[in-house]
C-alpha cells in the first residue's frame, strides 16, 4: 500500500498539506476460488447420492460479495449463487444416477467487473439398490448389491426413466404380490434379474417405451406367473427365460390389448398351466384383445404342460392356442424362428384355434419358421374336439401367413376335427401356406369335418 498526500502553495510561498493522508493498495493478487468439496476423484455408493458442494472465493478484500454459477458436466447446474468472499458457500444437490461427473464454478466481481472460472473436478457415482420398496426418483439408475426379498410386491416403479439393474442378484416373495409393479410409466428398464416366487414376476400396466431384458423368471404362482402387460405399447422383452412357473392362466408372456412389443430370445422351460375353466389365447406365450403388430423371433418352448380340466359340454375349453396363441381380433403379429418341443395339451373339451399353435378370430398374422415336435394334444373325452388344427391351426381367421412349418414326432389324441389333423383352418379364409413338412406323427381322431387340413 501507498500513503498519499497533497501539498499545495500560494503566490506568497505559503504551503499545506491535506488534512488526512491517503492510501493506495495495489493489488497484485488475482481473485479466485477454491474447490473444497467434493474431493477431486472421490467415489460415492448409495441408493441416491447427495453432493455437497463447497466452494471457496479467494481475495485480498474479504469484504467483496461476488455471485456464482455451478455447472455439473460443463452445463449450468444452479445459478445465482451468493458467495461472501473469504468464507466457504455451500450447494446440495441429489444425485440418482451412477455415472463419473465434472463440477466447476463461475463467479462474477461486480466491483471489479471481472468474471473468474475454477479448475474443474470430478467425482464419481455408483447407485446401489434399495431394499424392496417404491423407486421414485425420476431417471434414477439403481443397482443391487444383494439379493432382496418381500412379503408383498417388491419394486413399486412411481416414476419414469428409471432404470433398475439387479446386477445377477435375485428378487424373492412368499407368492404374494408382484416381483415388479410398473403402472403409467414411460423409459423403465429392467435388466439382470431373477425373480422367485409371486403371483406374478412382472406386471406392466400402461406403460411405454420399456425394456425388460436377461430376466431369470422362475417358480412363481399365480394367474399370470410370468409377465403380463396391458394397454402397454413399443416395449422390448429380450434374452429371457421362464421356467418352473404355475399358473391358472399364463405361466410365460401375455399381451393384453399392448402393441409394438419386441420379443426376441425368449425360453420357456418345464412351466405348468392348470384351470378348469377357460384359458384365453395361450398357457405360455399369449396375445389378446387387439394386441398388434407385436415381434416375436427365437421362442424355445418346451417340456410345458397346459392342462386344461373342464369337461362341461360348450365350454370352449382353450380358445387360441394351447403353448401359443393369437387371440381376438389381435392383427398384424410375427412369430419368426421359434422352435416348440416335448410340450404337452390337455383340453377338457374344445380347443378353438390349435393345439400347440393357434389363432382366433385374428388376421394379417406371419407364423415363420415354426418347428413343432415330440409334442401331444389330448383330450380324453368322448366328445372332445378341435376347431382348426391339432397341432397349429385357425378358426374364423383371415389373410394370416405360414411360413416353413415343420412339424414332427407329434401325437394327437382328440375325438373329433374340424379341419385338419396336424395343421388345419375352420371357417377361416384367405390364408397362405407355404411349405408345410409333416413327418413321424401320429393320431387317434375319431373324425375330420369339413374346413382345410391336413
Amino acid at each position: 500500500s501507498v500513503l498519499w498526500n497533497v501539498e499545495c502553495y500560494d503566490n506568497a510561498s505559503n504551503s499545506a498539506f491535506g488534512t488526512n493522508n491517503k492510501t493506495v493498495i495495489v493489488d497484485y493478487v488475482v481473485w479466485g476460488m477454491d474447490l473444497v468439496l467434493p474431493v477431486n476423484g472421490s467415489n460415492h455408493m448409495a441408493p441416491s447420492v447427495d453432493i455437497n458442494f463447497t466452494f471457496l472465493v479467494t481475495d485480498n478484500y474479504p469484504t467483496d460479495v461476488v455471485t456464482c454459477n455451478l455447472s455439473i458436466n460443463d452445463v449450468v447446474n444452479t445459478s445465482g449463487i451468493t458467495a461472501n468472499v473469504g468464507s466457504n458457500t455451500s450447494q446440495t444437490i441429489t444425485f440418482t444416477q451412477s455415472g463419473m461427473y465434472n463440477w466447476s464454478i463461475t463467479c462474477l466481481n461486480e466491483d471489479e467487473d471481472e468474471l473468474n472460472i475454477s479448475k474443474t473436478r470430478w467425482f464419481n457415482i455408483t447407485i446401489i439398490g434399495p431394499d424392496c420398496g417404491p423407486l421414485d426418483y425420476e431417471g434414477a439408475k439403481y443397482t443391487l448389491t444383494m439379493d432382496v426379498s418381500s412379503s408383498s410386491t417388491c419394486f413399486d416403479i412411481l416414476a419414469n426413466d428409471i432404470t433398475l439393474n439387479c446386477d445377477g442378484h435375485s428378487i424373492t416373495g412368499t407368492q404374494n404380490g408382484y416381483g415388479i409393479n410398473v403402472s403409467g410409466k414411460t423409459g423403465f428398464v429392467l435388466d439382470d434379474c431373477t425373480i422367485i416366487n409371486f403371483t406374478r414376476a412382472v406386471n406392466i400396466i400402461n406403460t411405454n417405451y420399456s425394456s425388460f431384458n436377461e430376466l431369470n423368471i422362475t417358480d412363481n404362482n399365480g394367474d399370470y406367473a410370468g409377465i403380463y402387460s396391458y394397454q402397454s405399447n413399443y416395449n422390448n422383452i429380450t434374452n429371457s427365460q421362464f421356467t418352473y412357473n404355475n399358473a391358472s392362466d399364463n405361466a410365460g408372456i401375455f399381451l393384453e390389448t399392448s402393441s409394438q412389443t419386441r420379443v426376441i430370445n425368449t425360453t420357456y422351460l418345464f412351466n405348468n398351466v392348470t384351470k378348469s375353466g377357460q384359458i384365453v389365447a395361450s398357457g405360455i406365450v399369449g396375445l389378446h384383445d387387439q394386441s398388434n403388430l407385436n415381434y416375436f423371433e427365437n421362442i424355445i418352448a418346451e417340456s410345458n404342460i397346459v392342462n386344461q380340466t373342464n369337461t362341461e359340454v360348450g365350454m370352449n375349453s382353450i380358445g387360441g392356442g394351447g403353448i401359443c396363441g393369437i387371440n381376438l381380433n389381435s392383427n398384424s403379429n410375427i412369430i419368426n424362428s421359434s422352435s416348440f418341443i416335448g410340450n404337452i395339451v390337455y383340453s377338457g373339451y374344445t380347443i378353438i384355434g390349435g393345439g400347440i399353435i393357434g389363432l382366433y378370430s385374428s388376421s394379417n398374422n406371419l407364423l415363420n419358421s415354426i418347428n413343432i415336435s415330440d409334442s401331444k394334444v389330448i383330450n380324453d373325452e368322448i366328445t372332445g374336439s378341435i376347431y382348426g388344427g391339432a397341432i397349429i391351426g385357425d378358426y374364423q381367421s383371415s389373410y394370416n401367413n405360414y411360413q416353413n412349418i415343420r412339424i414332427w414326432n407329434t401325437q394327437v389324441d382328440l375325438s373329433y376335427a374340424y379341419g385338419g389333423n396336424m395343421f388345419g383352418e375352420y371357417l377361416s379364409t384367405n390364408n397362405t401356406l407355404v411349405s408345410l413338412t409333416i413327418f413321424n406323427t401320429s393320431s387317434d381322431l375319431i373324425a375330420i369335418y369339413g374346413g382345410v387340413g391336413l
